[in-house]
């Protein structure tokens, strides 16, 4: 597989090296208070989790504190740094400055290791480390530790979602749409077909791959579903009457 979207400077370092390049960072945890916007993007056990030191923004959702086994593992692992580390991946995806973003994303790859280092990957909430962790690899370039990292998980947990949207992001920047197929078949499967994102995220991996049939069959469950996003349909319009298609 070709990541030439994603950069093609070499991809030498392993997670054992990533771990002690970036293992400071981790010893020097600092607390950091969402935005409104981050809040809400913010997982529920991160929310509840006293240790982060973050208070709920005004306007911001109220967590849920059901999960007390989840609670659990997160004290165990020092859940609050990946909470932290969350925080900055979203922080570097949307920082335009190269060195400010690679500052960033070396600090969230500390908080996020911290954790990841401690947790058995039996855990349902490695599924989520794992696919914050990955964010973090790609936005530093490094695709192919990213799909290392969701590897380790996806035999484990394949039930879980954001894995497989964490696959098509890969698969998408490196233009290999047929692999970005067989691996949504696979999550749409193991969701027994009733997932309108990873439907969504189906059809226009067909479309992509010039299969426009199964891509209107896939939009229309999409939309059956509930998934809001338009941009396939506007796609496959453009394909219908003839107009340039390569916007998503």
């Amino acid at each position: 597989m070709s990541f030439r979207a994603a950069g093609n400077w070499p991809l030498v370092f392993s997670l054992t090296l990533a771990s002690c390049l970036v293992a400071g960072t981790s010893n020097a945890y600092s607390k950091v208070q969402p935005t409104l916007t981050e809040w809400n993007a913010w997982p529920d056990h991160c929310k509840t989790s006293g240790h982060t030191g973050a208070k709920r923004p005004k306007g911001g959702d109220k967590p849920d504190k059901k999960n007390k086994a989840l609670g659990k593992v997160m004290w165990s692992v020092g859940g609050w740094h990946y909470c932290t580390g969350f925080i900055k991946v979203m922080r570097a995806e949307r920082m335009l400055d190269p060195q400010e973003r690679d500052a960033m994303l070396r600090s969230a790859m500390g908080d996020i290791l911290y954790s990841y280092e401690k947790i058995s990957l039996q855990e349902p909430l490695a599924a989520e480390i794992s696919v914050t962790y990955a964010r973090a690899l790609r936005l530093a370039k490094k695709p192919e530790k990213a799909l290392e990292a969701l590897n380790k998980v996806r035999p484990l947990h394949p039930r879980y979602v954001p894995l497989y949207v964490a696959y098509t992001v890969l698969f998408f920047d490196a233009e290999d749409y047929p692999a970005a197929v067989a691996m949504l078949e696979e999550g749409n499967r193991q969701t027994g077909d009733r997932i309108g994102e990873l439907q969504y995220y189906l059809g226009l991996a067909y479309f992509k791959s010039g299969r426009i049939d199964q891509a209107r069959e896939y939009e229309q469950k999409a939309r059956e579903n509930g998934y809001p996003l338009r941009g396939l349909a506007r796609l496959l319009a453009e394909h219908d009457s003839g107009e340039p298609s390569d916007k998503e």
